[in-house]
């Protein structure tokens, strides 16, 4: 991960690639995403509002779905 943190969310997209959302430690609205395939690291968009101790789940037409937890 670039920055690090803890109380994240990581979910896998059907890309293969992995969303890591939110976290408590730096910003809890930075937003990264891994590509495993290449193994790097790069920062996404992030949230309007800080998320940790949440759940993201990925729905069948590609959006997230970020619920419950705290805001940062």
């Amino acid at each position: 991960m670039i920055l690090p943190r803890m109380f994240h969310s990581a979910t896998l997209l059907s890309s293969g690639q992995v969303l890591v959302v939110g976290g408590n430690y730096p910003n809890s609205s930075a937003c990264e995403k891994y590509d495993p395939v290449s193994n790097i690291w790069t920062s996404i968009a992030s949230m309007s509002t800080g998320r940790f101790l949440h759940t993201t789940t990925l729905l069948s037409d590609g959006k997230l779905f970020i619920v419950g937890g705290f805001d940062g």
